[in-house]
């Protein structure tokens, strides 16, 4: 069976433009995997990693923080909030992220009650995912 057209987009941008064999993404639900054939659907994503696996460059993963994913028979299209390849990842940015988010929750736990709880949660999520996969990336 042909491989799966991908188009992963962001809010500026296009962030990758492929084919695989498989598309490996997270829903509120949990795991999800495309392969050719697939029913036309659209779906949530959030935020975590998609991996697309067997395009002409090997496995891919691309950070997405929070989006849609289109399917067809013969395609996948990612609209993200924001996506990002893990060498375009800035390692001290993501752990500034990461430091600034759990200080706002610990100001909230502490009794803040101008700290908005959810926001600062996605921010902690957007900035492990982006230390998780550029260190997986620097250590192959």
């Amino acid at each position: 069976m042909a491989d799966l057209k991908v188009k992963i987009l962001s809010a500026d941008r296009v962030v990758l433009e492929t084919e695989a064999k498989a598309v490996v993404a997270w829903m509120p639900d949990g795991e999800f995997s495309v392969l050719p054939g697939h029913i036309n659907a659209v779906m949530p994503l959030e935020i975590d990693e998609v991996r697309l696996i067997g395009t002409p460059k090997g496995d891919v993963v691309v950070a997405v923080h929070r989006g849609l994913m289109e399917t067809t028979p013969d395609s996948v299209l990612i609209l993200g909030e924001a996506a990002e390849l893990p060498n375009e990842i800035d390692i001290k940015r993501a752990e500034e992220a990461k430091a600034r988010a759990e200080k706002r929750l610990q100001q909230a736990k502490a009794g803040r009650k101008d700290v908005d709880v959810v926001r600062a949660e996605a921010a902690l999520k957007r900035a492990l995912l982006r230390l998780r996969l550029a260190k997986k990336a620097q250590s192959r």
